[in-house]
């Protein structure tokens, strides 16, 4: 692993400026921008960008993947010993590591359909957030608003924004997942879910749907990635 580590730093030092991909070019420029910089969506574009390449990582080190698993591993260790010097540097990570790692996280009494429920939260946040970003620079012709997200507050702890969230967005996707989730074993635990001849339904459960975004929608926000 460490031979091929080193091989890749030999390569890209040996690559000429031109060589380099100018996307990664425009990412690395738009990160250095200031945050105060609201005259440019591109340093949120960049970051919900970096966010994507670090999910793609995470994934691939999931599925076995030993090179994203190794980078993972030390970018994780080096975060963590490293958090007390980040925190003195950085406000707004000293803030919100705080509140993120004291919140608290799904117990496994929790309903199978909770991780779920999160995750369609996360994706349609992320979602809202790059059409945001678009139409905030004129691109919005080519990334029209489909869903009506932008139409939609942002997700946050007021009951009714959450329950909007619920009937608007978490719903109609459970919805439209109602014949996978049927065949998922995992569903079997939701009792309430199933009627006496056997068959499975997302109606059933729509008090507990409703409940359990208003659950999430108090947690601490993250913007970026799946924490609760």
């Amino acid at each position: 692993m460490k031979s091929d580590v080193r091989r890749a730093r030999r390569r890209l030092a040996e690559r000429h400026h031109g060589g380099v991909s100018r996307s990664i070019d425009f990412l690395h420029s738009s990160l250095l921008r200031p945050w105060s910089d609201l005259s440019s969506p591109d340093k949120a574009g960049a970051m919900l960008e970096m966010r994507g390449l670090v999910q793609t990582v995470i994934d691939q080190a999931r599925a076995g993947d030993e090179g994203c698993g190794y980078f993972l591993a030390e970018l994780t260790a080096f975060l963590w010993k490293n958090r007390e010097k980040l925190g003195v540097h950085n406000e707004a990570f000293r803030k919100n590591f705080s509140t993120l790692e004291s919140a608290r996280v799904t117990s496994r009494k929790s309903s199978p359909l909770r991780p779920l429920i999160q995750k369609i939260i996360s994706e349609t946040c992320v979602r809202r957030r790059q059409l945001s970003i678009a139409h905030a620079s004129r691109l919005g012709q080519f990334f029209p608003d489909r869903e009506g997200l932008l139409k939609l507050p942002e997700f946050g702890p007021s009951a009714g924004v959450a329950r909007e969230w619920a009937t608007k967005v978490v719903y109609p996707r459970l919805q439209l997942m109602e014949a996978e989730l049927a065949r998922d074993p995992e569903m079997a635990k939701i009792k309430k879910a199933w009627g006496l001849g056997g068959s499975f339904r997302i109606s059933r459960l729509k008090v507990q749907i409703n409940e359990t975004v208003v659950r999430i929608a108090a947690l601490p926000r993250s913007y970026f990635f799946n924490i609760a």
